[in-house]
């Protein structure tokens, strides 16, 4: 039994009722099929709702994390929970020292505890 914290289970069971109604459904979801080895597949799937379809094996995927710093007041960071945080981190920053990009913003650690005050 999933429950929202602090809501009631009455109310957190409608929540999820309404998620599941409006959100998953065949219009906003994406499905992709791979037909030829060596297909390849860019998408944002931190925030598109997907899965995938037919055959996989042998499937070789990468996840590489987007940054919407510039279109934000503060660095992007696509994880809540701080040991994803601290992982991301140390990845991007990785990247951008391969990269040879100068003035990156890293997020800070520590995000969900603000997030959380705003619905506190």
């Amino acid at each position: 039994m999933s429950q929202v914290k602090g809501m009631s289970q009455k109310d957190s069971d409608r929540l999820f009722r309404k998620l599941n109604k409006e959100l998953f459904v065949e219009e906003y979801q994406y499905d992709h099929w791979y037909k030829n080895n060596g297909d390849l597949l860019l998408f944002d799937n931190s925030i598109t709702l997907h899965r995938r379809l037919g055959k996989t094996d042998g499937r070789l995927c990468y996840r590489v994390a987007h940054d919407y710093t510039n279109l934000q007041d503060e660095p992007y960071q696509p994880y809540f929970i701080p040991e994803y945080q601290r992982q991301y981190n140390r990845e991007i920053t990785m990247l951008i020292k391969i990269a040879g990009i100068k003035n990156f913003k890293l997020p800070k650690l520590g995000l969900i505890e603000r997030i959380k005050n705003v619905f506190d």
